[in-house]
């Protein structure tokens, strides 16, 4: 049984290794579990830790952000949104008067007592102390309640309407009084954060400086009211018919129901939607304990009563101001507008109230003399009905100091009215020319004084069947010079030339160098920049101003009508300094001149009747108007400047030819120079000319521009065609003249000779090379053409002595252009000969004494059914048959082409109107 048992123990007992491994086993599989455990842990606190950090990490980078972001814009708003903010030249309550005053030729300055600014002229602008207590309290109650007590800012109506913008409705009203009052200053009316923090601190600045009635003063006289009425003394005048101290507790209401909105709450075309909101102003008013129980029960159930009433809420009558003074005015208005922000109501308000102390640029002499002028009816002419109008200034060229304004004809009756001069923009017609032709393309290189440019048709219609553009006479001169295009004022070389230096360059350089702003970006073209038909015209002053540029060597000086201005307290204001900047060179400048002197001195120029050049030396260009609905001049000496304009104020038809701009503006320079010749010639000093130190004197071609010849001076059949001009030093003609070509003629037929025309006898003259010129579809009258070559490749014959030798080269129904019209002598001085078109048929030896008995009657015979040319045995009688021809046809062509931009040159009939038939 032990056996068993030992043998039973022996097979069941546990091997020891097994027995002493499983515990092993156990105790591995626990430490691992254990690791695994502590490794996770380590994990997640390792990933805490890097959280953390990068919590940490990002929160420090965020605070640093923030540090530099709140650092820039802290250093943003310092340096653009905070300001040190002020509203000056508003001591309104000391009511002064303001004083203007000129400078005599000794350098004294000395004041205008006639024409002091006072106070009570300036009927807009009511002091605090004027209005109603109902009304501050209607506009404080409804637009800012707690004005009194914040500092230019209200938290808690600036919080409200943000998060009433948050909440998104953007029609929540959070500025103070003081911040509207800031907005229509600054007329920045940009929905953004930027603008609204500025608004901000500006308002905070202003309340520093100034009181809350002096604040609340300038709000309300300069808060738009509807109808056109801005502060509330213009909107009582109209809408009531009262002064403001008169207005009732309903009236107040209704006023400070309208800024909200004007439109809407308008009492005069809303009456509804003004009662609404009235209702809602009294009961703010009554809420806020400034009106009684009763008062509010009163107004609520009374009836607003309206009495439209137009008046005058900018000056008064008292006194009637020179139209020099009614320009400083309006001048300062917009610089006070310009460099402060100031609304046009305040800036007023500044003139009348504030004791200004004006430098202005007037000489009373001349502005005296300028009123004497147009005030005496024998300058311009008696016309039934409504009489034509006219305006004039003259400045200073070397300084832009405007000495005299005239904004109209007659009497001046009412102070600060239509000044002509400088508000009605009007064409200005040829007289842009020099402006923004033949300066800019002098100044270029493209052209000089003797520059031959073909006064010939620019471009053909189609549809209308018409060449454009036309000269004032309706004929073309054929080859001129750039001297002759401008003293003649012909409008096709005006065009060509814009052509070279390109419209684009025309209108940038007459807006941009010379002033011309009125400009408008629809002038740029042909027809605007060469003849001066523009959108809306230009000033009077601008005009004055542009021809400063070729008084002063080049150099355009802007015009201005103060030099200083002073507030109260005696700090400079404004200051006007001379604003002036070199446009063309002075040998341009110089050379321009030469030229606008022809104007007036050429027998032909279109300005012949100025008188002031036989006293002094004068320079000038004419213009006019399509149909004689406006009249020009602008000329200058080496003294003065000054433009002029005669037309209706409606544009419409001028019956007469005369310049009457030119009249007026002639007796006025005679009146002012006359002052100038009796000082310098007390003085024992000699009148000063215009300078042409940079310019010399050369002969040309006047049929190319180039160096005369032979033929230029003997063989045209017109006489010599050399002349003497100015050009620049270096820029004379070099090259020989090569456009007159010798031709024979005929000696029996007197014209060209063919082939076959007699070879003894025959006769030279030079003609002018026109090869380069077009046919046209109309037998246009071109001035020159009987004088024409064109090259024909072969011979054909001529079948008619009206018609130029060259006519079997013309296309089939094209022309050539004629000299001279219908009922004229129709025998062109190129006529070819048609007695020897062909060559004679060869005859027998016993026939000969026959023809020779019958050569008279054979050669009439030829020409039977023909006019015979007249019969000419000589070149000298060729000259004097040519010649005296030429001169009858000259004469006939002075009194025609003087009428293109002037009349007969004669003192009674002065220069009309020349050529701007757009």
């Amino acid at each position: 049984m032990a056996q068993m048992n030992n043998d039973g123990g022996a097979t069941r007992k546990f091997d020891t290794t097994n027995i002493t491994g499983a515990p092993a086993k156990s105790k591995t599989a626990g430490s691992r579990k254990k690791k695994t455990v502590y490794s996770r842990r380590k994990l997640v606190s390792k990933l805490v830790s890097w959280s953390v950090s990068l919590i940490l990490s990002a929160i420090l980078v965020l605070i640093i952000t923030g540090i530099i972001v709140c650092s820039v814009f802290a250093i943003y708003i310092k340096d653009n949104l905070i300001e040190d903010y002020d509203i000056v030249g508003l001591e309104t309550n000391l009511e002064q008067t303001t004083k203007i005053f000129y400078t005599d030729s000794n350098g004294n300055k000395i004041e205008l007592p006639d024409q002091r600014l006072h106070g009570d002229e300036n009927r807009s602008w009511v002091s605090i102390a004027q209005m109603p207590t109902n009304l501050k309290n209607a506009f404080v109650a409804i637009e800012d309640e707690r004005f009194y007590e914040h500092n230019g800012m209200d938290f808690k109506r600036t919080g409200g309407a943000i998060f009433e913008f948050l909440k998104g409705n953007s029609s929540y009203g959070g500025s103070t009084i003081t911040q509207q009052l800031i907005k229509n200053f600054s007329g920045d009316n940009e929905a953004t954060i930027q603008r609204k923090i500025k608004e901000i601190f500006r308002a905070i600045s202003l309340t520093k400086k100034r009181s809350k009635d002096e604040v609340l003063e300038m709000y309300l006289n300069t808060i738009n009211l509807s109808n056109g009425c801005y502060g509330v003394q213009a909107a009582s005048n109209y809408l009531f018919g009262k002064d403001v101290s008169e207005l009732t507790l309903v009236e107040c209401a209704s006023l400070a129901s309208i800024p909200k909105s004007p439109y809407k709450y308008n009492p005069k075309s809303n009456p509804e939607e003004n009662l609404k909101r009235r209702n809602t102003v009294l009961y703010k008013m009554h809420e806020l304990g400034w009106i009684s129980d009763k008062e509010y029960e009163e107004a609520e159930n009374a009836e607003l009563v309206l009495n439209i009433t137009n008046q005058e809420n900018n000056s008064g009558n008292a006194k009637v101001y020179s139209y020099f003074t009614d320009a400083l005015i309006e001048q300062v208005i917009t610089d006070l507008n310009t460099q402060y922000g100031y609304p046009r109501e305040v800036a007023v308000n500044i003139i009348f109230n504030g004791g200004l102390e004006i430098h202005s640029t007037v000489d009373p002499k001349i502005q005296s003399i300028m009123e004497e002028v147009y005030e005496d009816p024998s300058v311009f002419p008696s016309v039934q009905g409504v009489a034509p109008e006219s305006a004039m200034v003259v400045i200073d060229p070397y300084t832009g100091e405007v000495k005299g304004i005239v904004g109209g004809r007659g009497e001046k009756t009412q102070s600060r009215g239509l000044n002509r001069a400088t508000m009605s923009k009007r064409q200005i017609g040829s007289a842009i020319k020099p402006l923004t032709v033949y300066g800019p393309a002098i100044d270029k290189g493209l052209i000089n004084y003797a520059t031959v440019i073909d006064d010939t048709p620019y471009s053909y219609n189609e549809e209308t069947g018409k060449y454009w553009p036309d000269n004032a006479g309706r004929d073309y001169l054929g080859k001129v010079t750039v001297y002759d295009a401008v003293i003649r004022s012909l409008n096709t070389p005006a065009v060509k030339t814009v052509d070279m230096i390109t419209p684009e360059y025309a209108y940038y350089f007459g807006k941009e160098k010379l002033g011309l702003t009125s400009l408008e970006l629809s002038d740029c073209d042909y027809a605007p920049m060469a003849l001066g038909g523009l959108t809306n015209g230009l000033t009077v002053m601008e005009v004055a101003g542009a021809y400063t540029v070729y008084a002063n060597d080049g150099t355009y000086s802007k015009p201005r009508l103060y030099t200083e201005i002073y507030d109260n307290n005696g700090e400079l204001l404004l200051e006007a300094k001379p604003e002036q900047s070199v446009v063309v060179s002075r040998s341009t400048s110089q050379l321009m001149t030469k030229i606008l002197q022809g104007v007036v001195e050429d027998t032909y120029g279109t300005g012949y009747s100025v008188t002031l050049k036989n006293k002094v030396a004068t320079a000038g260009k004419t213009g006019s108007t399509n149909s004689n609905k406006d009249f020009y001049f602008a000329g200058y000496t080496p003294y003065y400047a000054g433009a002029a304009w005669y037309g209706y104020d409606q544009p419409k038809y001028i019956s007469s030819n005369t310049n009457y701009a030119l009249r007026a503006w002639d007796k006025v320079m005679n009146r002012i120079h006359e002052e100038v010749v009796i000082a310098n010639l007390a003085a024992g000093e000699g009148l000063v000319d215009f300078e042409d130190d940079l310019l010399v004197e050369a002969e040309f071609c006047c049929d190319s521009g180039c160096v005369p010849n032979i033929y230029c001076e003997v063989f045209d059949a017109r006489g010599s065609r050399v002349e003497t001009g100015w050009f620049k030093k270096g820029d004379e003609p070099k090259e020989d003249c090569k456009i007159h070509t010798l031709v024979e003629f005929c000696p029996v037929s007197n014209a060209v000779a063919g082939p076959y025309c007699p070879s003894e006898g025959r006769r030279q003259y030079a003609l002018i090379d026109t090869n380069d010129r077009d046919w046209y579809v109309k037998n246009i009258i071109i001035k020159d053409s009987e004088y024409t070559y064109r090259t024909m490749s072969e011979f054909v014959p001529s079948t008619s002595a009206e018609l130029p030798y060259f006519a079997g080269i013309i296309p089939t129904d094209m022309f050539a252009g004629k000299t001279k019209e219908d009922n004229e002598t129709p025998y062109p001085f190129n006529r070819g000969c048609v007695l020897h078109a062909y060559p004679e048929p060869e005859e027998d030896e016993e026939d000969e004494e026959d023809e020779e008995d019958g050569e008279d009657i054979s050669e009439e015979n030829n020409t039977e059914g023909e006019e015979e040319p007249p019969e000419i045995t000589s070149p000298d009688d060729i000259d004097n048959e040519n010649n005296e021809g030429e001169q009858t046809n000259t004469e006939e062509t002075n009194t025609e082409e003087t009428n293109t931009d002037g009349e007969p040159n004669s003192a009674e009939n002065e220069e009309n109107g020349e050529d701007d038939a757009l």
